[in-house]
């Protein structure tokens, strides 16, 4: 059997990002941007963001897995969470997992969800911002979109995506990142 060849996802209700490759060589990342929709409209905004998800999947027909993170979701304030998502936001996330999951399955691809916060442990650390993202993807030579308009930040979150397929689906390619992000995580504490 052929290594697999991941494509890591992070949804966003405007900017989305994805980070493709198989683990022996540095990953490809990129992202894009949705239309700003009204509730009436969320069906337009799935249309689009198909799409887009559709030419990512036409670029890299190889891909094997897609991996995602789950949507993170507070409907209600509480003391450790100061903010609360409204309903429409939650709608569309929803709504775009599962747009995500379905034309995966449909193209015969292994879909995972993972939990919400494990890129981010994975790649730069429990509490890592998104600057401190963008920062390990260049430092491991991951090429991002020059601007966060284009999605550069969720660009790099795809990129901690991506890393947690590979230590479900590809462990062997591990030392090979493992090395330069726990390097790199030292000089950034």
């Amino acid at each position: 059997m052929s290594d697999p060849f991941l494509i890591g996802w992070d949804l966003g209700t405007a900017r989305n990002g994805w980070c493709a490759g198989g683990g022996e060589s540095t990953p490809v990342a990129g992202g894009f941007r949705l239309g700003r929709v009204t509730p009436d409209e969320i069906g337009d905004m799935g249309c689009e963001f198909s799409a887009r998800v559709m030419d990512v999947s036409k670029r890299y027909p190889q891909a094997t897995h897609w991996i995602s993170e789950r949507p993170l979701l507070f409907m209600r304030a509480t003391d450790d969470r100061p903010y609360a998502d409204d309903r429409f936001k939650v709608e569309r996330l929803m709504g775009l997992s599962c747009l995500l999951q379905t034309i995966g399955r449909k193209l015969g691809k292994v879909c995972k969800m993972v939990e919400p916060g494990s890129a981010k442990m994975e790649f730069a650390g429990r509490h890592a911002s998104k600057d401190m993202m963008v920062e390990m993807a260049l430092a491991l030579g991951i090429e991002l979109p020059e601007h966060d308009a284009d999605g550069r930040e969720d660009a790099a979150d795809a990129c901690g995506v991506w890393k947690v397929g590979l230590r479900l689906f590809a462990r062997h390619h591990l030392q090979r990142f493992d090395g330069a992000i726990y390097t790199r995580r030292g000089s950034l504490v």
